[in-house]
């Protein structure tokens, strides 16, 4: 390799279009199933996320260190928003709220809940509309106030939101899975839907500080099916072979949420 090296014409590989995208989110309140079905979005023109920003950061010095500084990075947010057509925006936000947009269900708000509400899968495909070329993914996403103009069924509409936790690009050939357990104050291990989880951060990394398992993104506890929001637990569960093991079994009723990736069936 060399400065006069010559590299051609890009490759597909490099060349992804939108209309072979699929967006899919799991509800993060719906009903305990392992695993939980994830819902296809429909009527997506695009999408946008921001870079996550810290909402903490110094530099922080010592005496006798001289200029030499230490960086400090912490709390990152991040804001997006899908640009829908706006007929099927109620649909949307009454579905990720458990509500549904008939006579016998609820309006829909305009200022929203402060809790996470949906993770997201924004899976890239080939133009046969199956290869899979990689997925961006989205981890306890909050709907944010929106502003709904227009009103046409083929206006786009943007609903936006925001995480306090890292997104990550998913590799080929993977695919994410949710898995909401009951505790009954006695079971100690809870197996995985989807098997056995793969690795997706190296959690010894220093910029990797929002992990705490390699292949397992969070384990959330609710105190009950209607508590919101969740805590993410930091201690006191280990997983080996597609299982989570607690040293101490959840209390009775506790709904036990977990979010991982797996090898495609």
């Amino acid at each position: 390799m060399g400065v006069a090296d010559q590299l051609g014409a890009p490759s597909i590989n490099y060349v992804v279009d939108g209309l072979f995208s699929l967006i899919r989110v799991w509800r993060k309140h719906a009903t305990a199933a392992a695993p939980v079905t994830p819902s296809n979005v429909y009527a997506v023109q695009s999408h946008t996320i921001d870079a996550p920003a810290p909402r903490i950061s110094r530099e922080t010095f010592q005496y006798g260190g001289g200029g030499e500084g230490l960086d400090i990075k912490r709390d990152y947010r991040f804001n997006g928003s899908l640009q829908m057509l706006a007929g099927y925006v109620p649909t949307f936000i009454s579905e990720l709220l458990g509500n549904t947009f008939t006579d016998t269900g609820e309006s829909v708000p305009f200022y929203m809940p402060t809790y996470p509400v949906f993770n997201a899968e924004m899976v890239c495909r080939r133009e046969d509309n199956t290869t899979h070329l990689l997925s961006v993914v989205l981890q306890d996403c909050i709907l944010l106030p929106f502003a709904f103009s227009g009103g046409q069924e083929d206006t786009v509409i943007d609903v936006p939101f925001m995480s306090k936790h890292e997104p990550f690009i998913l590799p080929p050939g993977l695919e994410m899975v949710m898995d909401k357990f009951t505790g009954d104050g006695s079971t100690a291990i809870f197996t995985l839907s989807g098997g056995t989880p793969v690795t997706i951060a190296e959690t010894d990394d220093e910029e990797r500080f929002d992990w705490i398992f390699d292949d397992i993104p969070y384990v959330t506890h609710y105190a009950s099916a209607t508590t919101k929001p969740g805590v993410r637990q930091k201690s006191g569960i280990t997983h080996a072979t597609g299982t989570l093991h607690y040293a101490t079994p959840p209390g009775s009723g506790v709904i036990i949420e977990t979010f991982y990736a797996v090898k495609t069936a």
